[in-house]
């Protein structure tokens, strides 16, 4: 460190030190515990493991490889589909398919994704697309926090956030995830930058996020509640650049492109019992909260069936309640970043576990900017340490745990937690700040 901490920072640092050791030591014994079940108690999925199939490991990533081989992922050409685990078409912004097709330059096997058996592991692409971001977020948490932590702190952080459950289901999945989680962990650090430099790193890091994943545009919320417009019109503009000159890459024209990706996301957003499986299995979301209440919970099958039907009103509703309570509180930038966190997890009807990972550069922005009350700051550790800890031991039905239904519970407790907690002296609102 280069100089005395205060009070207010000696908290903070013991806040930190103590949530990193409950995290880590919460994935180790999950880790042991399900070792015992699938060696000597020799259990079957999903009772061996709180991550995916062992034959589906890194399917996102080779998925989304194979679509983006030949630049048409949105099947322009409308070819036939290909043989199953195989999908004809992927419904992701053009920008996230570019970077699966130079992806797809490094030497993949194109006969079969990781969902077909034979481990793939040794990919050069796999190794690259996964050690990027695991290497990158422990650079950023050590240029975020080495003015006011020791560096024992720093690695102890890194080891929690980097073996956590969202990380580790990320990984697991070789999702995108991972890559827009390292862009918002630059904007939660980098926003309040004393540098002009550093503020519009912070802007293109949300923007690329936006055009990798679309949800992340919901950041560029907080430019506008802070009255920084200026920024919202430069993410968004970089944003839509960056979209539009991805269209243009691929097969067919811009038009077509746009055309058939915008119908794809438009069938995405049927509730499919095949949508169901994935809207509630390893999901921290609004709507498998509710459905999995109706359905697991007071076995109404037919007002589960209804909500699938109409989930789209409720979730926009509560969105929409949700918004005008961040407008209408003077928050401090990391809880109005907690609050936005919490917001892109719950108000989407797929938000998987890896999701969470949006509250490891929220957790080290709130410690970090202090001024707390003790049982705020108690509270948030933890509630967010039982966020990062696998909690599929109890199955509900059909491999769904009730960690689906515990998750979002615990992120709409943290979402009223920033709300409703007053801040503490010394603390800037989002008013006052640059």
């Amino acid at each position: 460190m280069s100089r005395e901490l205060n009070s207010s920072e000696v908290l903070s640092l013991k806040f930190l030190t103590a949530f990193a050791t409950i995290a880590t030591i919460g994935v180790w014994v999950n880790l042991l515990f399900y070792s015992w079940f699938a060696g000597p108690l020799r259990w079957s999925y999903p009772n061996d493991t709180f991550l995916a199939i062992q034959v589906s490991r890194f399917s996102d990533f080779y998925d989304m490889v194979y679509l983006n081989r030949d630049l048409d992922p949105y099947n322009t050409r409308h070819l036939p589909a290909p043989p199953p685990p195989h999908y004809s078409a992927t419904p992701y912004p053009p920008l996230t398919n570019v970077f699966f097709h130079v992806l797809s330059k490094f030497d993949i096997d194109y006969g079969g994704t990781s969902t077909d058996g034979p481990s793939k592991a040794q990919d050069g692409a796999l190794w690259v697309f996964l050690g990027f971001p695991f290497l990158a977020f422990p650079l950023i948490t050590y240029f975020w926090l080495r003015t006011s932590t020791p560096w024992l702190t720093i690695l102890l952080v890194t080891v929690a956030f980097n073996l956590s459950y969202p990380m580790l289901i990320a990984i697991d999945r070789g999702n995108l995830e991972l890559y827009s989680f390292i862009c918002l962990t630059i904007f939660a650090w980098l926003a309040n930058s004393d540098s002009t430099i550093g503020r519009f790193i912070a802007i293109v890091a949300v923007a690329v996020a936006g055009a990798l994943k679309i949800y992340p545009l919901v950041f560029i919320l907080i430019f506008l509640k802070r009255r920084q417009y200026s920024a919202a019109v430069g993410a968004i503009g970089i944003c839509g650049l960056l979209t539009l000159l991805s269209y243009a890459v691929f097969k067919g024209t811009v038009a077509e492109n746009i055309s058939a990706n915008y119908r794809l996301i438009r069938e995405l957003s049927a509730m499919t019992s095949a949508q169901i499986v994935w809207a509630t299995r390893f999901s921290s979301s609004l709507f498998s909260l509710v459905f999995l209440s109706l359905k697991g919970l007071f076995h109404n099958e037919r007002a589960a069936s209804w909500f699938a039907i109409h989930y789209d009103g409720f979730l926009k509703a509560f969105s929409s309640v949700s918004l005008l309570f961040i407008a209408l509180r003077r928050l401090s930038f990391a809880r109005l970043f907690t609050a936005v966190s919490c917001l892109a997890i719950l108000g989407t009807s797929e938000s998987p576990d890896y999701k969470l990972l949006l509250l490891l550069p929220a957790t080290i922005a709130i410690i970090v900017e202090g001024g707390g009350q003790r049982t705020f700051n108690l509270l948030f550790v933890a509630i967010v340490g039982l966020l990062l800890v696998p909690k599929n031991w109890v199955m509900i039905f059909d491999e769904v745990s009730y960690g689906s239904i515990a998750d979002p519970l615990l992120v709409l407790s943290l979402f009223a937690l920033v709300l409703a907690a007053p801040t503490g002296k010394g603390v800037q609102s989002e008013a006052l700040e640059h």
